[in-house]
Parts: C-alpha cells; sequence; structure tokens
C-alpha cells in the first residue's frame, strides 16, 4: 500500500463543513491502495468540536495532531477588551491567515515524519491556505516528492474577502503576499484540485495551469444514510411544518431575507402553531439575529440551536419537512457542501440563491428543490405560501419523490469521489 501524507487543518475531533472532505477521503483511500497518514492540528479554543466523527477514522490510520500556536488561544486568560481586539487584529493580519505558525513551527517535525515513514506523496487541503506552505516547504525540500494542493474554496479570489472589515480587507501587504503565495503554490503543485468547474475556470484564467487542474466535487457518504433514510418513499406524518438550516450562518451568507419574507408569511395564516424554523450550526453575530426575532415577533416560531454532532443531526432530520439552503449575492459560483447532503435526504429543499448560480443548477438536475433569487422577498413569501398549501394537501413529499433524479445524484458519493482522488494520486508515480 502506497503512504500519503495527508495535511489537513480541520479533522476529527474538529467538527463543521470543512472536516467533512477530509475524513471521507481519508476513510475510504485505503479501498484504493492508498495509507494516509494525516497531520492535522489541536484547534483553536473556539473551534467546534465532533467527536462522533472519530468513530469515522479507520483503526489503523496514524493520525498526528500538531499545536497551533495562535495568538487566539490566549484571548481566554486576557481580560481587558482592547487587548482582546488587538489579539483579533493580529490574527487576521498574519499572512497568508491567522493560522501562519501551525506551518511555521512545524514545518521541520513534518519533513522528519515524510523521512522516517518513507512518503513519496503529499496532499495539502484549504482553508486555511496555511495548509499549503507546508506542500511549498516540502516540495523545496525533498527531491522527487509530489504534491496535490486541494482548494475547498477559493483564496485571493474568494467572494467572503468582501465582507472582511475594511482595515483587512484593503491591507496592500497581505493581498500582494498572498496573491504571490497562491501564485507560487499553483506553480509548484505537481496537482491543482477545486471543487467546482467555475473555480478551476478562474484559476486556469489566472495561472494558465489547464494541464494540471482536476475538479472533484463535495459529496455525501451513503453510509450515512443507510440507517436513517430509504429510497423508498415514504410517508410524511410530521403534523408541524418545520423547516431546518444546518451550517453555519456568516458573511453573506444569512437569512434575513428569507426572515423577512417569513414574517408576512406567518402573519397572514390562521394556524401559526404549525410552523416552525430550526437554525442549527454557528450563528455569526448570533445576539443581532436574536435581537432581529425578538423584534419582529418571530422568537416563538424560530429556533437559534448550537452545533449538533454529525450522526445525533441526521437521527433528527425525520421531524423536519423542508431544508433551507440560503447563497448570498456575490457566490454564484458557490456550491455550499450540504447541498449534496440535502440531495441525498428525502425531503425538498427551499433554495434563496442568485440567478443562474451553479447551486441552481444542481437543484434543477436532481430535481430536488424548489428555487427563488435570495433578495426576491415577496417571492419567497409566495412560495411559502405554496408550500405551506402541498404539505396540508400531503403532496409535498409525493411530489418531491417523483421529481427527484437518483442517477445523476449518485454521482456525489464519496467512495466515488475517493477513487477520483486515488486515479490522480497514480497519475503522478
Amino acid at each position: 500500500m502506497k503512504k500519503l501524507l495527508f495535511i489537513s487543518y480541520y479533522f476529527p475531533p474538529l467538527g463543521g463543513g470543512g472536516v467533512q472532505r477530509s475524513i471521507k477521503f481519508v476513510k475510504y483511500l485505503p479501498q484504493y491502495n492508498w495509507e494516509p497518514i494525516v497531520i492535522s492540528s489541536k484547534g483553536l479554543i473556539n473551534n467546534t468540536i465532533d467527536n462522533s466523527l472519530v468513530n469515522e477514522i479507520p483503526k489503523n490510520i496514524k493520525v498526528i495532531y500538531l499545536p497551533v500556536y495562535s495568538v487566539l488561544n490566549f484571548k481566554n486568560r486576557i481580560k481587558n477588551f482592547f487587548l482582546v481586539k488587538i489579539i483579533h487584529l493580529l490574527y487576521y493580519l498574519h499572512i497568508p491567515d491567522g493560522l501562519f505558525f501551525w506551518f511555521y513551527f512545524n514545518k521541520k517535525k513534518i519533513k522528519k515524519i515524510i523521512s522516517d515513514e518513507n512518503i513519496d506523496f503529499i496532499y495539502s487541503t484549504s482553508p486555511p491556505a496555511s495548509s499549503h506552505l507546508f506542500g511549498l516547504y516540502l516540495k523545496k525540500k525533498i527531491n522527487n516528492i509530489k504534491w496535490i494542493a486541494d482548494f475547498r474554496d477559493e483564496w485571493t479570489t474568494n467572494p467572503e474577502l468582501k465582507y472582511q472589515k475594511k482595515f483587512i480587507k484593503n491591507n496592500f501587504i497581505k493581498s500582494y503576499f498572498n496573491l504571490y503565495l497562491e501564485k507560487k503554490i499553483m506553480k509548484q503543485a505537481d496537482k491543482i484540485i477545486t471543487v467546482t468547474q467555475n473555480t478551476k475556470n478562474n484559476f486556469i484564467k489566472k495561472y494558465e495551469i489547464s494541464k494540471k487542474i482536476e475538479i472533484i466535487t463535495n459529496g455525501y457518504d451513503e453510509e450515512d444514510f443507510k440507517s436513517i433514510i430509504k429510497k423508498q418513499p415514504s410517508i410524511n406524518n410530521n403534523k408541524i411544518l418545520k423547516f431546518l438550516y444546518f451550517g453555519s450562518l456568516y458573511g453573506s451568507r444569512h437569512a434575513y431575507n428569507f426572515l423577512e419574507a417569513f414574517k408576512k408569511f406567518i402573519e397572514k395564516i390562521d394556524n401559526k402553531n404549525l410552523i416552525k424554523v430550526d437554525f442549527i450550526g454557528n450563528t455569526d453575530k448570533k445576539n443581532k439575529l436574536k435581537s432581529y426575532l425578538l423584534k419582529n415577533n418571530l422568537i416563538n416560531y424560530v429556533s437559534l440551536i448550537d452545533y449538533i454532532e454529525n450522526k445525533k443531526l441526521f437521527s433528527m432530520i425525520k421531524n423536519y419537512s423542508i431544508l433551507l439552503l440560503f447563497i448570498g449575492e456575490y457566490h454564484s459560483d458557490f456550491i455550499p457542501g450540504k447541498l449534496y447532503e440535502y440531495m441525498r435526504f428525502n425531503m425538498p429543499i427551499l433554495a434563496m440563491t442568485p440567478v443562474n448560480s451553479i447551486a441552481e443548477d444542481i437543484i434543477k438536475k436532481s430535481g430536488t428543490g424548489y428555487l427563488i433569487n435570495f433578495d426576491d422577498i415577496k417571492g419567497i413569501e409566495n412560495l411559502l405560501f405554496r408550500l405551506y398549501k402541498k404539505w396540508k394537501e400531503n403532496t409535498l413529499l409525493k411530489e418531491y419523490l417523483k421529481n427527484k433524479k437518483w442517477k445523476f445524484i449518485e454521482q456525489f458519493d464519496r467512495k466515488i469521489l475517493t477513487k477520483k482522488l486515488s486515479i490522480i494520486l497514480n497519475s503522478l508515480k
């Protein structure tokens, strides 16, 4: 079995969306004759923990957790408000990101691991971009080593940069060096992997790397669904119409347009007790969102629930009727990782996206949901009435199961996607 150094900052017991791609690759690579040796982090004090994912790590796989050395880990020890603000500022001004010292103080340890384990292949995944600095360093220090750099999100052209604070966003020095590092990674890596065709096109246009760039999308793990959902039609026994959003809300990924429409919808229906919305996961500026709910008399209909471990969350899905998806103004080229799991669940998606987005296209092709422009508040309100009517008539689920395109969805099985990665690795021999 061939050995692969697998560098991923996010790895169980850390939780959240950034973990899924890495744990599933590591879980299935041995089936394709590759033994990953995982390099991960001990995480920051505020990182999400999901111990249920630890059980997915194959027992014979070695995982090495390295300290982060971040200024944020001192935050809880400091009581002074202004010092805490300075710590956050220092974190965000690091190049390429606030996790630079995770790379800097561990790079020689990793070089020794490669020597001790006799490893010839490296895989690094971002964000954080600091993960790829290991690849740059090792490529320079070790002759003939092969390196794959995986970009789960774009870096210097990431739409979320528009939502950073001005003094960070307009920092010329940071922008210059990040662009310099991105260019070096594109040049030095033997293969670049992205998750969407649009990201691939952007990288090719920027760096002319068409011969070395590949696409492996995100996906779903069929094993996660075996005991929860069958492909056969089921009866919707839910006595309450419950909407669910799970995952993070931050930057342009917000729920305010939906909530404005929901407020108008709930005001006009007679039996308000039949409707419920749950947001499960980490929410940026949670107090602001709570204040909004209180101010608009929505607190009895909308719940904000902290992160729930993946296994427990999946077991709760049967209690819901509709899944919510929010994609903001600048994210036409973006597909949230959760969308692939959403498609696998047996319930319709209410997707609020920019017009002609990639997510819109994939939902149409899979036949898994209802689409509306993310800022069309009146349109969202009208769609809520339509869905409510279908649910009351007990046609919502039947119609969804009739339209669902299983053949299209099955290509996103994590086992199939890992096979793609193994083929790329084998091509580097």
